[in-house]
């Protein structure tokens, strides 16, 4: 894996272990956020994408090392991975918590779904041939879902990752021009 911006592990691992002087409620470990991400699409190997857990052997290191609770995420989707999560496997610790931010933006009721059995969340697949544009695509997909729900509406699950990431390009530029504004009469 690369390391694109953040600590790599050694780096981590040392900082956790400076934050464990404080009192510091809760590591999380993933690949950024929507705002900056540090992982560029999705993960480079088959095998880490069918884990889909993407992070968590670097996090059960950071386990080993913290005494805050540890929070992992990226493209977990099914509740065997998440129950495999949570679990110590080969004498190295499980995470106290799980991020399913994105599969919940698919599928709001995924938890209740999952004490009724299992269920793998189907996330959109997008195709660009290059891997960033992808990324920002995927995020523009999950924010067009978490916008319709906050709107009270349904994920949509047909929507096109071209149009919607062109959407929530121009979405950007007006609120970011928006922002700017209200910042130059703030300063008045």
């Amino acid at each position: 894996m690369h390391w694109f911006v953040g600590f790599g592990p050694d780096d981590a691992i040392k900082v956790v272990r400076w934050l464990n002087e404080y009192a510091v409620d809760l590591a999380e470990i993933s690949g950024g956020s929507y705002e900056s991400p540090a992982m560029q699409g999705s993960p480079e190997s088959a095998s880490t994408r069918e884990r889909e857990a993407y992070f968590i052997d670097f996090a059960r290191d950071i386990v080993a090392a913290a005494r805050m609770p540890v929070m992992v995420t990226g493209g977990i989707r099914r509740r065997a991975v998440t129950e495999a999560a949570l679990t110590a496997e080969d004498g190295r610790p499980g995470v106290a918590i799980v991020g399913i931010g994105r599969a919940l933006a698919y599928d709001p009721d995924l938890p209740a779904k999952w004490l009724h059995g299992e269920l793998a969340v189907e996330l959109p697949s997008v195709s660009f041939k290059k891997k960033a544009l992808n990324n920002v695509a995927s995020m523009a997909l999950a924010k067009l879902q978490l916008r319709r729900m906050g709107d009270g509406l349904s994920p949509k699950s047909t929507a096109s990752p071209l149009f919607t990431l062109v959407a929530e390009q121009i979405r950007t530029k007006m609120r970011s021009k928006e922002y700017r504004r209200w910042l130059a009469q703030r300063e008045r």
